[in-house]
């Protein structure tokens, strides 16, 4: 069964987390970045969403596709510069690490 929020297109408001919602990052206070994977031109975008216990809050679109999104990381931590909510990406182990 198609919910409301599975149906509208990608990139538009979701009232609630949808499967369709493919997380690909997590932050520990509760925010997850997503790829929203519903039908329309914007397939594929990057958003983040806050967390169930906030249904009044608007995900927020971020990159136009998975592709920016790491492209920008990418740049991020050549260039030593901010990114995402003015953090720092460095690479830590292999792994890419945020510096508030």
């Amino acid at each position: 069964m198609v919910t409301e929020s599975q149906s509208l297109p990608a990139g538009d408001y979701a009232p609630g987390y949808t499967a369709r919602f493919v997380p690909v990052a997590g932050h520990g206070g509760g925010s997850t970045l997503y790829l929203d994977m519903r039908a329309g031109p914007r397939r594929g975008c990057i958003g983040t969403w806050i967390g169930e216990d906030n249904d009044d809050y608007e995900p927020e679109l971020l990159w136009e596709s998975l592709e920016h999104l790491l492209t920008d990381i990418t740049q991020a931590i050549r260039n030593q510069t901010a990114t995402l909510d003015g953090g720092q990406a460095i690479l830590d182990d292999g792994a890419v690490t945020w510096l508030d």
